[in-house]
């Protein structure tokens, strides 16, 4: 099994806070968010030789001894599916977990995508909504919509009109078989 991060972003909307660095590199609780990725990965058993990181923006300042780099080159005008895209080659090859670099999560989001009985799997959080509450005035205004039917995701990635549209919240956390991926 094998573990993607996804890191060719910029982060934008972190504005001055990613002039000069990738938004992974940015600091929470005193260390990277890639850090705060690599960590969780490790502590279930993926080692630096099973990890890769698909950079672009800064890429050289995304240094991890040990560890396989993807490269999108045209990261500032494509998104994260032409970005895992440059993964292919493993994604086609075995298993692989595929996480976003700018996110924290626990090793337990990564045990129960590991334990998926599926092509593919896709991680959510129900308890989204309070949080959003806190940040936003009217969450609706920043949520994705988010449906599933029998275990099933159905819907993703619109814009919500009401609450029922969103029943979860995607945590940008995957799980490729080839199978899945070839899908």
């Amino acid at each position: 099994m094998k573990a993607i991060i996804l890191a060719a972003g910029r982060g934008s909307r972190m504005a001055s806070g990613t002039a000069d660095k990738p938004k992974c590199l940015m600091k929470l609780w005193g260390k990277t968010l890639l850090a705060h990725s690599l960590d969780a990965l490790q502590e279930v058993g993926f080692t630096l030789a099973d990890i890769s990181i698909v950079t672009g923006y800064r890429n050289k300042m995304i240094q991890v001894p040990g560890m396989r780099y993807f490269h999108n080159t045209d990261w500032e005008n494509t998104n994260m599916f032409v970005s895992l895209c440059q993964a292919a080659e493993w994604l086609r090859s075995e298993t692989c977990i595929v996480t976003y670099s700018d996110i924290v999560y626990s090793p337990n989001a990564i045990k129960a995508l590991m334990s998926a009985d599926s092509a593919l799997a896709i991680t959510y959080y129900t308890g989204f909504w309070e949080l959003w509450q806190r940040r936003f005035i009217n969450p609706l205004d920043d949520l994705e919509t988010f449906k599933q039917n029998d275990g099933k995701l159905v819907e993703i990635g619109n814009k919500p009109i009401n609450q029922d549209d969103v029943q979860g919240q995607y945590m940008g956390l995957l799980w490729f078989t080839p199978h899945g991926w070839n899908k």
